[in-house]
Formats: C-alpha cells, sequence, structure tokens
C-alpha cells in the first residue's frame, strides 16, 4: 500500500540520532504517522525561473485515517476562478494500489485517475499525482550514498542522509531520486528526480515545526511549505500552510471522503 502524500504535514517518533542503515532511514521516512484527523488552508504559487509568483491559488486539504490506519485526503480548490471547485480524492489501500479520482467543474463530472495518469500535472502544477503520494518502502531499491551530509534551505542548514533511490518498478516518471533525509524530523529536505535525460525536477521542504497532538501523546512535524522547480523549464509550484488543524475529526465529514461528495462538493 502507499502513504497518501500530505503537502501541510507528516509526524515522528523522536529518536535519537546514531548510525542507521539506509533502510532503517527510509523505513522511517516512508513510515511517519499522520494525525487521525487534519485539516489545513494552502496557498499555491505558479513560479516563473525568476522564482516570482505568476498565479496565486487557495487549496483547502483534508485528511482522516480509518481503524486500519489508511488515510483519505480530500484536496478542494477555492480560487481562482479557473480552479474553482476542482476536487481531487484519494484513497489509500491495503493491498492495492490507492484510487484517485477528480472532480473537474467544467465538465461537471467525477472521473478516476488511471495509474498511467498519474504521471501527468497535479491540477495544472509542477507537481504530478505521483507525487502527492509518499511512496511505500518496498516500492524501491536503496543505497546510502552519503551519512553526513548538509543542505541549506532558506538560510537554515539540515544535517542528512542522503540516499539514491530507484523504483522497482517503472511505473512512475523517474529513473532515480537523490533523497536528503533530515536527521532529526525524516522528513525529506530536498529531492532531486532524474529520467533518462538526467536532472528535471528539484524538491524542497521549506522548513518545519512541532505540534503537539490532542491527546499529548504525540508530536507532529509540519511541513511550512514544499516548493518544486522544473529544470528544463525554469518554471516552479510553491506551496505554504496558512492555516491548520489536527485531530478533531468532529470538523470533518466521512462523506467529504467519497465519491458521491466529490460531485456534490457541499460543505
Amino acid at each position: 500500500m502507499k502513504k497518501i502524500l500530505s503537502l501541510a504535514l507528516s509526524a515522528f517518533v523522536v529518536a535519537s540520532v546514531s548510525a542507521e542503515t539506509v533502510d532503517d532511514v527510509m523505513r522511517k521516512m516512508t513510515g511517519l504517522t499522520a494525525p487521525v484527523s487534519s485539516e489545513s488552508t494552502l496557498k499555491m504559487e505558479a513560479l516563473d525561473k525568476n522564482g516570482n509568483a505568476t498565479e496565486t491559488r487557495v487549496m483547502r486539504q483534508f485528511g482522516m485515517k480509518d481503524s486500519r490506519e489508511l488515510k483519505k485526503t480530500m484536496f478542494y480548490f477555492d480560487s481562482p476562478a479557473s480552479v474553482k471547485g476542482t476536487r481531487v480524492l484519494q484513497v489509500e489501500n491495503a493491498n492495492k494500489d490507492d484510487d484517485k479520482w477528480a472532480y473537474e467543474p467544467s465538465l461537471r463530472t467525477t472521473r478516476q485517475i488511471a495509474a498511467a495518469s498519474r504521471k501527468a500535472s497535479f491540477v495544472g502544477t509542477d507537481f504530478t499525482y505521483n507525487d502527492m503520494t509518499v511512496r511505500k518502502f518496498d516500492d524501491d531499491t536503496n543505497k546510502m550514498l552519503e551519512e553526513n551530509v548538509s543542505v541549506t534551505i532558506l538560510g537554515k542548514k539540515y544535517n542528512c542522509w542522503k540516499v539514491e533511490s530507484t523504483p522497482k518498478k517503472k511505473d512512475v516518471e523517474f529513473t532515480y531520486r537523490y533523497i536528503w533525509v533530515d536527521k532529526e524530523s525524516y522528513l525529506p529536505m530536498r529531492i532531486e528526480f532524474y529520467d533518462r535525460k538526467g536532472l528535471y525536477k528539484e524538491w524542497e521542504t521549506l522548513g518545519y515545526r512541532y505540534v503537539q497532538g490532542a491527546d499529548g501523546k504525540v508530536t507532529y512535524v509540519l511541513r511550512n511549505g514544499t516548493e518544486v522547480r522544473n529544470v528544463r523549464t525554469g518554471h516552479g509550484t510553491r506551496v505554504t500552510v496558512t492555516k491548520f488543524e489536527f485531530d478533531n475529526p468532529k470538523r470533518i465529514k466521512t462523506e467529504y471522503f467519497t465519491t458521491n461528495w466529490l460531485n456534490t462538493g457541499k460543505f
């Protein structure tokens, strides 16, 4: 099964940093725990070659786990008018690929996103539908490249492991990735995507903060934002968190995570 990617959040178990194998590191990175429920507002900016925002979108993201710890995620675009009302649903399955559907207001229809279409742009951004899903540990073959390396993002230095990750199946758009995994949070701070022609996409986590869970027993690490850039076109997309709330399932209706609700979109 695949863990559903939250652009807004992930969680971690506090652990001392010691000598860890590449399997240890990647199991923790791909196994970060999400809250029981989550609601966040995200600002999504299209970036030109100079890093200037050319369009700003506002999107809400809702998440909920079931009794089996499987995650459901719904994205709802509030603005601008060109994407307003667009809705995307992702449902994690135990023994098969996640299910994904999208509602397109212009067509007034909900369509299931086939596996072959998940390499495509996520609602016209530089993210793909595959980017919205965290790959599980068994999806890739991993190799430790460097055990002590740092990356600097927005002026802050992060101590990381650098891992080469190669998909076992050719069902994704990349041939392999280089991943810089933060030694404190186990978040991927930087990812470089390569295809047969070389480097084509870069991904960065724009810092993170710690948030106490509602039960006081778990601490979540909240991504401040994420930026991805197509190095061949220079175009990019930046997502930042403007509002969030965790572990308040009473605010989120289970109907949000159904194809029937995708058709209506009524809160």
